[in-house]
C-alpha cells in the first residue's frame, strides 16, 4: 500500500476542493492524484505525456473502485486530464483558463515549479 492510500478514510480536508497536479503522469504526481482523490478532492492532472496521464487515470480508477469511492461516479467527474508542458507559460495559462471553466475555487498542489520564464 502506498503512502497515498493509507489513512484516507477519516481525512476529509480536501472534500469539495480542487487540486491541480503537474507531472501527474510520473510516479510522484500519480501518488498526488491518488492521495487527493481518495480524500474527496477533484483533480486537474497535468502532464506533457498523454500516455502516462492515461496510465495515471487507469491506476486511480482501480484504486478508487477498490476503495468504494467510484460507486455510481465516472472517473471523469473526479479527475480531468490536460496535456501541458509547464515550461511553456502560454500553454500553462491556456490550461488554467480551461480549468477555471470547471472550478471556482482552486487549491494548487504542484510537484515542480520551473524558474525559467516565470
Amino acid at each position: 500500500m502506498s503512502s497515498a492510500t493509507s489513512n484516507f478514510e477519516s481525512d476529509e480536508r480536501f472534500r469539495n476542493k480542487h487540486v491541480i497536479i503537474t507531472g501527474a503522469g510520473g510516479n510522484f504526481g500519480r501518488e498526488g492524484v491518488i492521495y487527493f482523490t481518495l480524500r474527496g478532492a477533484k483533480v486537474s492532472a497535468l502532464d506533457n505525456n498523454q500516455q502516462t496521464l492515461k496510465e495515471t487515470i487507469d491506476e486511480v480508477t482501480k484504486i478508487l473502485t477498490s476503495a468504494g469511492k467510484l460507486s455510481g461516479t465516472n472517473i471523469n467527474d473526479i479527475v480531468l486530464t490536460y496535456e501541458c508542458d509547464v515550461t511553456k507559460p502560454s500553454i500553462v495559462e491556456e490550461v488554467i483558463s480551461k480549468v477555471r471553466i470547471y472550478y471556482i475555487h482552486v487549491f494548487e498542489y504542484s510537484q515542480s515549479w520551473y524558474k525559467d520564464d516565470f
